[in-house]
């Protein structure tokens, strides 16, 4: 079994132990494989930069070369887009296997956020090769259903992506999502 690190980006308010992260990567340590999930600063009015950093920091303090799986939730989601927009040359964008986008903001809203200013660099994220998995459920009541079809619009395209809408998980705050389990181990 190849060792692989399972890199968790949170949402806007959250943490590292948000939602289901913490059970997920429990049962991704209980197969061996390595998980990190940083608690971005000053999650309540994040800004990118300082998340961009603590995501370096973090790779650095913790990648060995091993072939990546990234998985965002909500703003964390958008913080994953724009990260590979903007960092799609860098040495472990070669290693990524996998991007899980759950319950995913996409679009830019600079009067919502300051962390929304900045337009995803779609182009760019499209020169990377990785499997895109996206996960919506249908009475999500926190992220408008404009979000993932702009990342269907935007990277539908690329081979292996897959839009997975399953019933009744609204915004995945919750200790344990089945479709984000399924998901994630299907990397393991």
């Amino acid at each position: 079994m190849t060792k692989k690190l399972f890199f968790f980006n949170h949402g806007v308010g959250g943490n590292c132990h948000s939602a289901f992260i913490d059970s997920t990567r429990s049962k991704l340590e209980e197969k061996g494989m390595k998980t990190v999930a940083p608690s971005y600063p000053n999650p309540a009015d994040p800004n990118f930069d300082e998340w961009k950093d603590t995501f370096h920091q973090f790779l650095a303090d913790n990648w060995n070369g091993e072939e990546i799986v990234m998985i965002g939730h909500s703003l964390g989601g958008f913080f994953t887009l724009r990260l590979l927009g903007e960092c799609f040359d860098e040495d472990w964008t070669k290693k990524l296997t996998a991007v899980i986008l759950v319950a995913p903001t996409a679009t830019k809203r600079p009067n919502r956020r300051k962390f929304y200013s900045e337009e995803i660099k779609w182009d760019n994220i499209l020169k990377i090769n990785f499997k895109p998995i996206l996960l919506y459920s249908d009475n999500d009541d926190k992220v408008a259903r404009e979000h993932p079809d702009y990342v269907v619009e935007k990277i539908g395209q690329m081979a292996g992506f897959e839009f997975i809408e399953p019933k009744g998980f609204f915004h995945f705050i919750m200790p344990e999502a089945q479709p984000v389990l399924d998901a994630v181990f299907r990397f393991v």
